[in-house]
Formats: structure tokens, C-alpha cells, sequence
């Protein structure tokens, strides 16, 4: 008797393990924002291919005009699709998936119901995977009427303001080793690639290294004499010989602007001005090169401007890029105190404005209204002891 019970246990888990094993499934969430990209994994024991025109959005069995696409990325199949504008209830229908079912291929619709919320989202992105061999891109569209900062993490992590509207963001596969299954984080969204490249070798470690890598803010639109500082590292064991920039004369100024020489392990340090501020912001790029080494890449130099002093303050936990990233002693500089001026240059720190040069005390002549009030403390203090020991002396 209990071996027959064994045995009939054993088929009953036997037969559970065989029906999840064929069942398709996903991780579609159960509700999304309007406007929002659901970008959904499917899973199961798919046993034909699945094309686009197999793929549906509805409402009460009313199809809905949608973005979307369907495909496999190295024999996963991924889909994509940015949400109704209407909120309410819809179903995600992909029709006749080939599965094998009690030992026999069969065709059935996959059904998966969510709700679209009243919340409208603060962006989306298209398109929702990525198959590549070269350059790609993706197309993000801002829903807010105000700048936002996001972070992107594809190969290496940057910063990237998006502008409300339509907004462009180009990758290419030069620097993936081989064939890679990879997610790209862009803000909110994981993305998954399948990209192929053509790099020598995997983790080739740059031969300068900048810091930051790059320059995302918002400022005001009136504000004057705007500074970026960043550094240059020689991280390889070889001299780099004659660094120079290209850039947009008309937008900054870089210096020091000399050509320079870097010894393994040196660093220097460069300040970025800018000319003049745009109201349409400056979206543009710093070249820095070496011919004798090969050398060529690029600062991104994303900022955004504001009339609206709330607005800044808003934005600007979320687009903290305006300082260097480096302290004052990483310049050989120092902070002067109330009671000093600076010397020599000024770079903007981690601590605060860091003088490159001396800090000098300033002259007792132009100690301004502190020196007058003490004065005028000492001038009381002595009248007071005057007037009380000539009242004392009279009495």
C-alpha cells in the first residue's frame, strides 16, 4: 500500500514538473503607467517561432494601436511594447504559440491580462531590446515639461539630461569582445541587448583616464563665469606624449591650452569655462587627443538652463555634476578662511572654492564693519569705566 502511494505521488509531481516545464509564461507586470515601455521576458517550451503579426494589445476584445515587437535574442524571446494612453484594463494576447502539450505539438493563445494606470509616466523608450552588430540607438521621449537627470549603465556608467520631447541616444558595439547577451540600464528601464563586436580582447583598460567623465548640470540661465575642473590620468605604464584638445572655440575655453606630456601615473588638471549660456542648453563635446599615442576620445558636456531658481534646486540632486569630484588637497590647493583672500587661481572642489596660490590675510584697513564694531565695543567699554570711576570719585 505505501508503495503504491509512493509511486502514485511520484507521477503526480512527475506530470506537475513536465506541465511547468512547457508552459509559457512571463514577467509582465499586473499594472503600468500611461505612456510607460513594458519590456517583458517570455518563458516556456516555445517550439516554433514567433513573429510580430502574432501579437496583440486589447481592450474588451477591441484591439489597441500600440509601438511593440516581438523577437528572440539568442533563443529568449523578448517583447516590447509602450503602454495605452487610456487608462484601464488590457490583455497581452500573442496567438498560436507551438508548445508540446501531453506529448503532441500544439497551437494555443498566450493571454496576459494588466491595467494601465492614471499616472502619466515620465518617459519611455524604444525600442525595448536591441540586436546589433554596429551602431544602434534608442529614442527616448520626456513627458514633463522640466528637465530630468538619468543614469545610463552600457559598458561604462554616464549621465544623460533628458530634454522634455524627443530625445536621442546613440550607441555602437566597437568596444563588445564577441557575442554578448547583455542588459543596458537607461534610467528606469533594463534593456536587453544581443550585441557583436569586434574588440581585441575583453577589459582592455584605457590608456588615460578622466575625471569626471563627464559634465551633466543645470544652471541658471543668468549666471556668470561657469568653471568645470576635471583631471587626466596616465594609468599605463608608457609616457603619453603632446595631449591636446579640439572643442567649440565659440562655447568654452580649456586650460591650461598648451600641449602637455604625461609620465606614467601623472595627472594633470584643466578648467573647462564656458563662453556663453544657451537657453536651449549646449549639448556638445571635448576631444582630447594624442597623435604620437593614438589617443582620441571624448568629455560629453550635457547642461541644461533655467530662469526658475525652484526649478534648479529640484533638478539638482539628481544632475550633481557640478563639482570636480576631487578635494582641495588633490589640487596642492587650499580653502581660505572668511578672513583671507585668494592669491592665484580658484577651482571649484568637493569642500568648496580651492585656492591654487597663496591665501592672504586681509589688511586691517579693510577689515570693514567688524573693525568699526569692535573698535566702537573697546571706545564704550572705556568711556564706561571712565564715567563710573569719575562718578565714584566725586561722591
Amino acid at each position: 500500500m505505501k508503495k503504491s502511494i509512493l509511486f502514485l505521488a511520484s507521477v503526480i509531481l512527475l506530470i506537475g514538473f513536465c506541465y511547468s516545464a512547457i508552459a509559457l509564461s512571463s514577467n509582465l507586470k499586473s499594472q503600468y503607467e500611461r505612456g510607460e515601455t513594458a519590456i517583458i521576458k517570455l518563458q516556456g517550451n516555445i517550439q516554433e517561432p514567433i513573429s510580430k503579426s502574432q501579437m496583440e494589445i486589447k481592450r474588451n476584445n477591441v484591439l489597441i494601436p500600440v509601438e511593440y515587437d516581438i523577437k528572440s535574442l539568442n533563443g529568449t524571446y523578448y517583447a516590447w511594447f509602450i503602454t495605452p494612453e487610456n487608462p484601464g484594463n488590457y490583455s497581452m494576447i500573442i496567438k498560436g504559440v507551438s508548445s508540446i502539450s501531453s506529448g503532441n505539438l500544439a497551437k494555443e493563445d498566450f493571454i496576459q491580462n494588466f491595467s494601465v494606470l492614471e499616472n502619466k509616466s515620465d518617459y519611455s523608450i524604444k525600442p525595448g531590446f536591441v540586436i546589433s552588430s554596429g551602431e544602434f540607438e534608442f529614442i527616448i521621449n520626456g513627458n514633463e515639461d522640466s528637465p530630468k537627470s538619468i543614469q545610463i549603465n552600457y559598458l561604462e556608467k554616464q549621465s544623460l539630461i533628458i530634454q522634455p520631447g524627443k530625445n536621442t541616444l546613440a550607441f555602437n558595439t566597437e568596444e563588445i569582445y564577441g557575442n554578448q547577451l547583455m542588459e543596458i540600464e537607461v534610467g528606469k528601464y533594463k534593456i536587453p541587448a544581443y550585441l557583436s563586436g569586434k574588440a581585441e580582447s575583453p577589459g582592455k583598460k584605457e590608456l588615460l583616464l578622466v575625471e569626471p567623465d563627464g559634465i551633466l548640470d543645470i544652471r541658471l540661465l543668468s549666471e556668470k563665469n561657469i568653471i568645470y575642473t576635471f583631471s587626466i590620468l596616465n594609468s599605463r605604464n608608457e609616457k603619453v606624449e603632446d595631449i591636446y584638445f579640439q572643442y567649440d572655440d565659440d562655447i568654452f575655453s580649456v586650460t591650461p591650452g598648451k600641449k602637455i606630456s604625461l609620465l606614467p601615473g601623472e595627472r594633470a588638471y584643466y578648467n573647462i569655462t564656458l563662453k556663453s549660456n544657451k537657453e536651449s542648453g549646449i549639448k556638445d563635446f571635448i576631444y582630447i587627443k594624442s597623435d604620437e599615442n593614438n589617443v582620441s576620445f571624448s568629455i560629453p558636456v550635457d547642461i541644461a538652463f533655467t530662469r526658475n531658481v525652484s526649478e534648479l534646486i529640484a533638478n539638482k540632486s539628481s544632475a550633481s555634476n557640478r563639482s570636480s569630484g576631487l578635494k582641495c588637497s588633490e589640487f596642492s590647493g587650499k580653502i581660505c578662511s572668511l578672513s583671507q583672500e585668494c592669491l592665484g587661481d580658484k577651482i571649484e572642489s568637493t569642500e568648496g572654492i580651492c585656492c591654487i596660490g597663496e591665501c592672504k590675510s586681509l589688511e586691517k584697513g579693510g577689515s570693514g564693519w567688524l573693525g568699526y564694531l569692535i573698535a566702537s565695543f573697546v571706545i564704550i567699554g572705556i568711556l564706561f569705566i571712565f564715567f563710573k570711576f569719575y562718578k565714584k570719585k566725586n561722591t
